[in-house]
């Protein structure tokens, strides 16, 4: 911030505190157990906080909230052929965003991964809707001669060698457990609010009125068929 050419390049204080704050959720989420807490100066209350003896489904819960934590699964895939091991937590076909939540750590350092990004988004497209996308966190650990940290100036994006084997292991491990959630769907009914039951007592009264009006109309054509015959007069 005291260069001069650096600090031009910095925006508004609003826009960089929520780059640090992205930034700060996605290392609390990742290292379960660390208590983490990021505080805006003047405020009283952290804007980013979690327990000490946190496990990574408290910090989603703490996090990003426990609608989402309610929808987690937990997938572990391991290959020693191809030196790799991987915990992979992902929402099910109950949970859909506008915007997904991508979370990449491969030896437990915030990257990028555009393969493994596109082949999971992928496999979500057959499960939600159109134009909406999942939250994913994944935590691969790869032997690092294997990694290629030379691909972007910032070093925040890598490949590895064997990446399309084993991003396809990732992706089956995450399309069976979809397909194991996805035959059954929860929905949450939310309570009406105190002072917005104008509309609902709208559509109660409309309910009524259809449930009314059916009836009546079954009531006039039973009594223009005539009265059903007994057993004793249909002989």
């Amino acid at each position: 911030y005291n260069v001069a050419t650096r600090r031009r390049a910095l925006k508004s204080p609003s826009d960089e505190h929520s780059r640090i704050l992205d930034i700060v959720t996605k290392y609390a989420l990742h290292n379960s157990g660390i208590a983490i807490s990021c505080k805006k100066h003047g405020n009283s209350s952290a804007c980013v906080q979690t327990a000490v003896n946190a496990t990574i489904s408290d910090n989603v819960k703490a996090l990003y909230g426990a609608k989402l934590e309610r929808e987690l699964h937990h997938e572990k895939v391991k290959d020693e052929s191809l030196g790799f091991s991987c915990s992979v937590y992902f929402s099910n076909a109950n949970y859909n965003r506008k915007k997904g939540t991508w979370i990449t750590f491969i030896n437990h350092r915030l990257v990028d991964c555009p393969s493994l990004k596109r082949s999971l988004d992928a496999v979500y497209s057959r499960y939600l809707p159109r134009h909406t996308h999942p939250f994913v966190y994944v935590s691969l650990e790869i032997t690092p001669a294997k990694i290629d940290v030379n691909v972007h100036p910032t070093k925040s994006e890598v490949h590895f060698l064997d990446e399309d084997r084993i991003v396809e292991k990732i992706c089956t491990h995450v399309d069976n457990a979809l397909v194991a959630s996805s035959t059954s769907r929860t929905f949450y009914n939310q309570p009406s609010l105190a002072g917005l039951g104008g509309a609902d007592e709208e559509l109660g009264i409309s309910q009524t009125r259809s449930s009314t009006v059916s009836s009546g109309a079954s009531s006039a054509a039973s009594t223009r068929a005539g009265p059903s015959p007994s057993p004793s007069t249909s002989r």
